[in-house]
């Protein structure tokens, strides 16, 4: 069930940027998540809001896919 869980939130996070859904893709995270892509962090709700704004704007359309989804659980957050 958790996995099925992760596996639904990666889903949405691509149909929501993909349809523009903005405020849908921001209450994918938690109010103090942080996203980092490896380029910049961003902190909190009000940061991720300006992330994907940015990217619905500066595109015509995208178009994100998923496939192989591995999940791994643990109860240890370093590994």
């Amino acid at each position: 069930e958790t996995w099925q869980g992760v596996a639904r939130t990666l889903h949405a996070y691509c149909r929501t940027v993909d349809q523009g859904e903005v405020e849908a893709f921001v209450h994918l995270y938690m109010p103090d998540a942080v996203h980092d892509d490896g380029i910049r962090r961003r902190e909190g709700h009000a940061a991720i809001r300006d992330l994907v704004a940015g990217v619905i704007r500066r595109y015509d359309a995208t178009s994100h896919h998923l496939s192989n989804v591995e999940v791994s659980l643990t109860d240890h957050p370093d590994e």
